[in-house]
């Protein structure tokens, strides 16, 4: 990229993520990320190495076998002034093709990307250097068949706590005020 736009930034993530092609998806990789890119997710990460891209393409390929129809809606999107980072508040919605199940549509995951950006001094453009994707724990566990047990379970720690903790307030053991 010459300088970082918002168009840009949504461009590329829409390739990476929703486009099915491989060698378009392989294309916007090379084009877009360094050779040496780190990516960290919650459950993937992929440090930065000579070739790390490598890795990196190998693991968006099972994601992208084992999700499909995926849909991104951008919610914000920003740039630092001085085009270090890029910061993306997104919901995705995708199907995973290991649930056979008819709800195995999984809407509106809720998480933010944190794109590292750097210029390459010999052409003067810039690159993702790192892709930093921190997912709710709560978005994650809910969108899961049978994610509403998780639902049930901050219930009842919830419950447990206000419980517990008012004991503890009316016995002076804590006291908030």
């Amino acid at each position: 990229m010459d300088k970082p736009t918002v168009d840009q930034i949504k461009h590329i993530v829409r390739n990476v993520t929703e486009n099915n092609d491989p060698l378009q998806h392989k294309a916007t990789m090379e084009k877009y990320f360094t050779p040496t890119v780190s990516f960290l997710h919650p459950i993937v990460n992929v440090k930065s190495a000579p070739r790390s891209i490598d890795t990196f393409k190998q693991v968006y390929a099972v994601y992208k076998v084992l999700a499909r129809n995926i849909a991104i809606n951008f919610l914000h999107v920003t740039i630092d002034a001085d085009n270090s980072r890029a910061v993306i508040e997104l919901e995705e919605d995708l199907n995973l093709v290991f649930l056979p199940f008819s709800f195995t549509r999984i809407h509106a995951v809720k998480f933010v990307t944190i794109l590292d950006l750097v210029q390459n001094k010999q052409d003067g453009k810039y690159y993702i250097s790192r892709q930093y994707d921190i997912i709710a724990i709560d978005a994650a566990m809910k969108s899961l068949p049978f994610g509403f047990v998780y639902g049930w379970w901050q219930g009842i720690c919830t419950l447990t706590g206000s419980v517990v903790g008012s004991g503890l307030q009316m016995t002076g053991i804590w006291r908030t005020a």
